[in-house]
């Protein structure tokens, strides 16, 4: 695409990569960069250079990532002797950057 560029800076290295629309990243008509699969190593600044005859513009952004809590070992059917402990195990895996919430429900109430 004529006139636009988009750089990646690297956290830490401190080093920059220039973007082709190819593979996962896509150059839109518009302008826009659109990153499909994201993955952990996408994390980072980019940077949107347009120029043309006229002058050169910049405009930076950060992406960052987010990691859905997920369910590893949902609670299993347990039977239990009348008068003893039942104990229920629900182990979530999670983005520690992210605070969640366990509720449980008794007969979907």
């Amino acid at each position: 695409m004529n006139g636009i560029k988009f750089h990646m800076l690297f956290i830490p290295l401190i080093e920059t990569q220039e973007l082709v629309s190819q593979g996962r990243f896509q150059i839109l008509e518009t302008g826009s960069l659109l990153i499909a699969a994201i993955r952990s190593g996408d994390v980072g600044q980019y940077t949107c250079i347009r120029s043309n005859v006229a002058g050169t513009v910049i405009g930076s952004s950060h992406v960052s990532i987010l990691v859905r809590t997920q369910i590893i070992q949902p609670p299993a059917d347990t039977q239990v002797i009348l008068g003893h402990v039942a104990t229920l195990q629900c182990k979530v895996s999670s983005d520690p950057a992210l605070p969640y919430e366990i509720e449980w429900e008794h007969n979907d109430e």
